[in-house]
């Protein structure tokens, strides 16, 4: 027997804390139009080819010769690369592109 949800389709209910027409502000991040995907794609590709290429290699010299210890090693260092310099950089850029 299934039930049936019924969807709440209006403004959410105001705390006490709130005023009831409560708008929170939007950074301006979130006013930015959204980035195409392909782009993004794109910028990820063009940024992990250098890391991918050099980084393994690097790592490699400073590891003992256990290929998964200098894949783990290679991969921890270049995700917060990619997530914390490179993308952020890449939406500022390309979002600022849009506002001039």
């Amino acid at each position: 027997m299934m039930t049936q949800r019924s969807e709440n389709t209006g403004p959410p209910p105001s705390s006490p804390d709130q005023p009831p027409n409560y708008e929170p502000d939007k950074s301006e991040s979130q006013l930015d139009p959204p980035i195409n995907q392909h782009v993004m794609a794109l910028v990820t590709f063009l940024a992990l080819l250098p890391l991918v290429y050099f980084v393994p290699d690097w790592v490699g010299q400073f590891l003992p010769d256990i290929k998964w210890l200098n894949v783990t090693v290679a991969v921890a260092i270049i995700v917060p690369i990619i997530s914390y310099i490179v993308m952020p950089v890449a939406r500022w850029v390309l979002n600022r592109g849009f506002r001039d």
